[in-house]
């Protein structure tokens, strides 16, 4: 199974970050209307393995300058968030190794498991990880950081912003 999209926060919240399979996403507009995908997007689409995109929302105080840098920090953005590339054979037994990628590969079958059962898998999980990607993307967004924030203050500070609240 591969993430698609994955949503820290609610729309309801005043800050809410959504990380997404931006090549999937494209890749599917190609198919629907390939019109719409220039010749580069589409020379892009076939060389790509990768191409993730994170969208910020900050809403009433998140949304204030003073206190939205706080709202880009890489605490924040990635608060609670785990994403393993396990090793299955770093488990010992061969059950073990085919439960782990049952689980992984069938995610409606953790509601079937007991909490003592849930608990042990996922400790198998961080176990046989050789790293957490996470760390991977808290580097890639800690080097894009200034420009993003030097984006939303231009954002904040423009006439397109200002003409939003006026609706």
């Amino acid at each position: 199974m591969e993430l698609q999209t994955l949503n820290i926060g609610s729309d309801e919240s005043e800050y809410k970050v959504t990380i997404y399979n931006k090549l999937l996403e494209r890749k599917a507009k190609l198919i629907k209307n390939p019109l719409d995908v220039s010749t580069e997007e589409k020379d892009y689409l076939e060389t790509k393995k990768h191409w993730w995109r994170i969208e910020f929302k900050l809403k009433g105080q998140a949304a204030s300058v003073d206190r939205s840098f706080n709202a880009f920090s890489e605490n924040n953005v990635f608060r609670g968030l785990k994403v393993y590339k396990p090793d299955y054979k770093a488990a010992d037994d061969m059950r073990t190794r085919a439960m782990v990628y049952y689980l992984l590969n069938h995610e409606d079958e953790w509601g079937n498991l007991s909490w003592e059962s849930k608990k042990k898998y996922k400790e198998y999980i961080e176990a046989f990880s050789d790293y957490d990607l996470v760390d991977y993307l808290k580097d890639c967004y800690l080097r894009q950081c200034d420009m993003l924030k030097g984006q939303y203050i231009d954002y904040v500070l423009s006439d397109s912003s200002k003409n939003r609240k006026a609706r």
